[in-house]
């Protein structure tokens, strides 16, 4: 599988400079960093630091457009799919009643820890809707799935280096 993605990537990205294909890869919702770096250093043999770095500006802006724009997303959710919105409201709002407490307690070192594991599931594309629902100020979760991100990218850069 993870041979067909890439040879997938090299072959329909052959126009676009590898930098640009780096950062997109790292801004989305799937791939994040967890692949991003990866394929900058092992597929196009970008330097290590370098690809790191331009995954962590494609993660970066990611967490602009998610804060920018998911409560628009959830309202146009809400006006051309009704039925789906009350199956993802009810969802959510059963999830914020039964982790409010650990949230309230825990709040930014859990959203931190949450964005930091480099795993499908986790990272920004989650961490900034949990941190949108459970309420959390944009001042203080900014920061923290920045910081989760650049441990993130620590982690994968550290991995990819042996």
């Amino acid at each position: 599988m993870a041979q067909w993605i890439l040879t997938y990537i090299f072959q329909y990205t052959q126009h676009i400079p590898r930098e640009v294909v780096v950062a997109i890869i790292a801004a989305l919702p799937l791939t994040e960093q967890r692949v991003a770096i990866p394929v900058a250093v092992l597929g196009f043999g970008l330097p290590p630091v370098f690809s790191t770095l331009i995954a962590l500006f494609g993660s970066l802006v990611s967490i602009l457009f998610l804060f920018s724009f998911f409560p628009l997303l959830i309202r146009l959710v809400e006006r051309l799919f009704p039925p789906f919105h009350r199956l993802l409201e009810h969802h959510l709002r059963d999830l914020v009643h039964r982790h409010q407490k650990s949230f309230d307690r825990y709040g930014a070192l859990f959203l931190f820890c949450f964005v930091a594991i480099p795993l499908p599931g986790f990272g920004v594309w989650t961490g900034i809707p949990l941190a949108i629902l459970f309420g959390m100020k944009p001042r203080v979760s900014i920061p923290t799935v920045i910081a989760g991100t650049l441990f993130s990218g620590l982690v994968v850069f550290l991995i990819v280096q042996g």
